[in-house]
């Protein structure tokens, strides 16, 4: 599948916390979902995550070795401080997310780069997962 099919594939679905799809999807899921059906990779649980034992900042703090910030990095991740609080996929100028809450509606969002910075005040770094050799 290519990145268009995939976008196309996934905007507008509903979200639902730890979800990693096909029909539904919370943030990080999105970007597990993205890496296997797109790029071939299945990336890592972040440390407990999908099984609901830590959040996305956590996670993404003890997120290891694979995960390199980079300029390009197809992932986006949202800090509050040093603390990350959510994550999208970059492609191209747009970033693909799943926003919601426990209790009321959400669903993945495809948002202009532009409008993601200035929702997240500009605080995202960039990654790329990066396989072990």
């Amino acid at each position: 599948m290519n990145e268009k099919e995939w976008v196309e594939s996934v905007s507008g679905k509903s979200w639902e916390d730890r979800a990693t799809g096909p029909d539904t999807f919370d943030c990080w899921g999105l970007v597990v979902d993205f890496y296997k059906r797109v790029l071939g990779v299945d990336v890592e649980d972040m440390a407990g995550y999908v099984s609901g034992k830590t959040g996305i900042n956590k996670g993404f703090s003890e997120r290891g070795d694979n995960w390199k910030e980079s300029e390009f990095g197809y992932v986006a991740v949202c800090f509050d401080g040093d603390n990350a609080n959510h994550v999208g996929v970059r492609i191209g100028g747009r970033v693909i997310h799943a926003f919601g809450g426990v209790g009321r509606d959400g669903q993945v969002f495809n948002h202009t780069l532009s409008q993601f910075t200035r929702i997240y005040r500009g605080n995202v770094k960039y990654f790329d997962y990066v396989e072990s050799v």
